[in-house]
């Protein structure tokens, strides 16, 4: 059923990755240095600078954590007739969600920030992670609550 409210949470959390790629995630000024931080690549601002510090796969974990995140959701919005497993894929994914939040708020700023010895400013992307945390959490919630309501009406019959 497609008019369930955890359709709509799990729609604005598939819409809330989408936007992150959009955006930066953080952004990294030294003194001889100015990286973004986007979730598909680390990229110099500075145009004369050719040091390369990074390699450009750096970003690829977060992007692949993204993307099966946003796998799963459009897998759970399918899924919609069985609701445990519904719920257990949303258990893995919000937990796949958990790791992208602490990668971008606590791993890649203590790895880009030692090297060009810089503090991280966060951008508008790294939010969005934490929106998706929100929406998915009460998307299971919604799913759980629809599972209870049917099992109840079950024991009636």
């Amino acid at each position: 059923m497609i008019q369930r409210i955890q359709t709509f949470f799990l729609l604005v959390a598939l819409l809330a990755e989408i936007m992150i790629f959009f955006f930066p995630i953080a952004s990294f000024l030294s003194e001889l240095h100015y990286f973004k931080l986007y979730i598909y690549e680390l990229r110099n601002m500075v145009p004369s600078d050719t040091t390369v510090i990074f390699r450009s796969w750096i970003a690829w974990p977060i992007l692949l954590v993204t993307v099966i995140s946003m796998i799963l959701i459009v897998v759970t919005i399918l899924n919609s007739r069985k609701r445990l497993s519904q719920l257990k894929v949303n258990k893995i994914n919000i937990l796949l969600v958990v790791f992208l939040v602490a990668g971008i708020f606590f791993g890649y700023p203590e790895l880009i920030g030692k090297e060009i010895q810089a503090e991280p400013v966060f951008g508008a992307g790294a939010w969005f992670p934490l929106i998706v945390l929100v929406s998915l959490v009460l998307a299971n919630r919604f799913i759980l609550k629809d599972e209870r309501l049917v099992r109840s009406v079950d024991r009636l019959r």
